[in-house]
C-alpha cells in the first residue's frame, strides 16, 4: 500500500516523533530551568550554612527553657552582655511573665540574619503546647566562637532593623 505520492507509508515512529526544532527548544528550556533551580538551591544552602550555628544556639536556648533547664539556659546559652544587664532573678521573672517560653512545642524562624560572624538576628514565631502563638526576636553575639543570646523579645516591632548592632560599641563595653 502506498500513499498518493508514491512513497511507502510512514512507520508509527515517524508519525509520532517530535520535530527536531521543538526538541532543541524543549531541551534548552529544561536545561535553563534546571540551572535556575540548582542556583537557587545553592543560595538557600549557603544561607542555611552561614546562619545555621546561630540558629542552632537560639534553638538550644528555647529547648533548654522548655525542658525546665533554666539554669543552663541562663548560664550557658546567654552572653556576658546579657548577664551583665539581666540578673538570674530577673530572667526567672521574665520566664514566669511569659509562660509560652516554658512550653514551646514548636518554632518557625522566618528570618535569619548574620552580620560579619559576630551578630545575628533570628525572627519568627513560637507555638506553645496550648496553641498560643507568639512572635519572637532573638539577638545573638559570637563570643569565643560560640553563639550566645544577647537579647530576647517576644513583642518585636515589624520594622526592627537587623543591622542596629554596633560591634565597636559592644566590644567597648566592660564586662
Amino acid at each position: 500500500m502506498s500513499n498518493n505520492l508514491g512513497q511507502p507509508p510512514k512507520s508509527p515512529g515517524d508519525i509520532f516523533a517530535p520535530k527536531k526544532k521543538n526538541n532543541r527548544r524543549l531541551s534548552f528550556l529544561i536545561s535553563a530551568i534546571a540551572l535556575v533551580l540548582l542556583f537557587a538551591g545553592g543560595i538557600i544552602a549557603l544561607v542555611f550554612t552561614l546562619t545555621g550555628p546561630a540558629t542552632d544556639a537560639a534553638e538550644k536556648f528555647l529547648n533548654d527553657i522548655s525542658a525546665g533547664e533554666t539554669s543552663i539556659a541562663y548560664e550557658k546559652d546567654t552572653s556576658i552582655g546579657f548577664k551583665k544587664v539581666v540578673s538570674r532573678a530577673a530572667f526567672d521573672t521574665f520566664l514566669d511573665t511569659y509562660p509560652v517560653l516554658k512550653n514551646v512545642e514548636s518554632h518557625f524562624f522566618s528570618s535569619r540574619h548574620v552580620t560579619g560572624n559576630s551578630f545575628a538576628v533570628i525572627r519568627g514565631t513560637i507555638t506553645a503546647e496550648d496553641g498560643q502563638v507568639s512572635p519572637i526576636n532573638i539577638e545573638l553575639v559570637n563570643e569565643n566562637d560560640e553563639w550566645k543570646v544577647l537579647n530576647l523579645d517576644l513583642n518585636p516591632p515589624p520594622e526592627l532593623a537587623d543591622d542596629d548592632f554596633d560591634e565597636e560599641e559592644y566590644n567597648a563595653m566592660e564586662f
